[in-house]
């Protein structure tokens, strides 16, 4: 196999890194190789300097609980007969809901992966197995235990939809779940995603943690193809340099002052005046949009938008890629 920016490294240990990706017919990266098992995306790492190899396993969406599981290393106040609590600390935003999602099967699931694996961590994003160099296992052992580990990702997405949602999300999760039930839409709320169709086309939204107790909203509305013009908010370099912008003659200053259209996607669905309004509002009062491709996108942090003026967003979005779409 071709090392592909491993050579130069230890022998033994490329060798052994080289075993692992061919066991996964992952694409090497350098000291990394990303591939697929069971529909879910593979990480491999080979840390030369500590002597270890890790193997990420990753969830089909990340959650949103700030979750840190890894192998307990300090002596306090646990049940030394409980063999999870023996053997990991687990940790959350929220203590509570990190309870009810590690339910007693996933727990005993998790300490089965100790008996395969040098040590594994369990964060939002994904579960990491690690072997040190010398115990690697042969093909089918290694094979046999990531998709172990994928079965207990499985296992902690389906306690993950029986959870509420955060705490500083739940006002906006129950608004979110008025406009679902009067519009039919679907909600998921461990992360809070929104989906269906509204005026005539799909539309999504989605929450995302980006550090403790902090939260992003991206929402998202489809167009059928190429949107006929493509614009953001301005930033401050644009309010200087002028670079790539359109020249806008239906007379709207605010309009102007706030989004950056690109000049060579300059297109008459801008004279609407109904359009300009809407945009203007989502930006001002939700956050900044942008329409690019085939979509448009909002994205603002949690704590800046309420929770009632988020489900307003969604219907006044779906309206604007309705007229997107006639145009």
């Amino acid at each position: 196999m071709a090392q592909h920016g491993l050579a130069g490294h230890d022998g033994a240990a490329t060798s052994v890194f080289s075993r692992v990706v061919a066991a996964f017919s992952a694409e090497p990266k350098g000291v990394a190789a990303l591939g697929h098992i069971d529909g879910r995306a593979l990480r491999l790492e080979l840390d030369v300097a500590a002597g270890l190899v890790r193997v990420a396993v990753a969830f089909a969406t990340p959650l949103d609980l700030g979750l840190r599981l890894a192998p307990r290393s300090f002596t306090g106040p646990v049940d030394e007969e409980d063999p999870f609590e023996a053997a990991f600390a687990l940790g959350g935003d929220e203590p509570g809901r990190v309870r009810d999602l590690v339910d007693e099967a996933t727990r005993e699931q998790l300490v089965d992966l100790t008996d395969s694996a040098s040590n594994l961590a369990l964060n939002d994003r994904d579960l990491t197995l690690v072997w040190t160099i010398e115990d690697v296992p042969d093909e089918p052992r290694l094979g046999a235990s990531v998709r172990a580990a994928s079965r207990t990702l499985a296992s902690l997405e389906r306690s993950a939809r029986s959870l509420r949602s955060s705490v500083r999300l739940r006002a906006h999760a129950d608004a979110l779940a008025s406009l679902a039930q009067a519009h039919g839409l679907s909600l998921e709320l461990t992360p809070i995603k929104l989906w269906g169709e509204l005026a005539g086309g799909a539309v999504v939204l989605r929450s995302e943690r980006i550090g403790w107790h902090n939260h992003r909203f991206t929402l998202q509305a489809s167009l059928p193809g190429p949107a006929p013009v493509t614009l953001r908010r301005k930033s401050l370099r644009d309010t200087v340099t002028h670079d790539g912008q359109a020249t806008l003659d239906h007379g709207d200053a605010a309009f102007e002052r706030r989004f950056q259209v690109d000049a060579s996607s300059a297109s008459d669905v801008l004279r609407d005046p109904e359009l300009r309004r809407a945009l203007l509002e989502l930006d001002e009062t939700v956050g900044a949009v942008s329409i690019d491709g085939d979509r448009v996108e909002v994205c603002c942090l949690a704590i800046e938008v309420r929770p009632s003026t988020l489900a307003d967003a969604m219907l006044l979005l779906a309206r604007v890629a309705s007229r997107l779409r006639r145009s």
